[in-house]
């Protein structure tokens, strides 16, 4: 998980080492952030899969932003020491992927992509952060 934060701070700073980079608050939230609106990403295109009869599809992307969720929340609670239970920072995740959906609403009604596509870069660049947070959330929740 460290790796991908520090791929993730490469990507936001203009100059920046892989090399013995620990994370810092700022990175964590930024992280926890991005998965946020990856969130209301995938969500948006569950809905429009929705829209053209493509229900595994929409199912598919629907997980997808679930995880998503769990990993931003996953973040946050890791970045608060665990001092707040993790549903208490779901609804921050959800907020940040509300609001994704509205914008990306907005630029669908202006016919203005360059929204989707720039939050798509951001999803690929943290989807690994995703698959290990979600896996981390899995082993701490299941193997205790």
């Amino acid at each position: 998980m460290k790796r991908a934060l520090v791929i993730l701070g490469l990507l936001t700073t203009p100059v920046a080492s892989a090399d013995d980079v620990t994370p810092t608050d700022n990175d964590i939230l930024a992280a926890a952030n991005a998965l946020g609106d990856c969130a209301g990403l995938l969500e948006y295109i569950s809905d429009e899969m929705k829209l053209i009869d493509k229900p595994a599809l929409s199912q598919s992307m629907h997980e997808a932003a679930n995880r998503a969720l769990i990993a931003s929340a996953y973040l946050l609670y890791l970045r608060g020491n665990k001092q707040k239970p993790l549903k208490d920072l779901v609804p921050y995740s959800k907020g940040r992927a509300e609001v994704m959906m509205t914008r990306l609403k907005a630029a669908e009604e202006t016919a203005y992509t360059t929204v989707m596509l720039r939050q798509q870069k951001i999803c690929d660049a943290v989807k690994g952060l995703q698959e290990s947070v979600v896996q981390e959330v899995r082993n701490e929740t299941y193997l205790q």
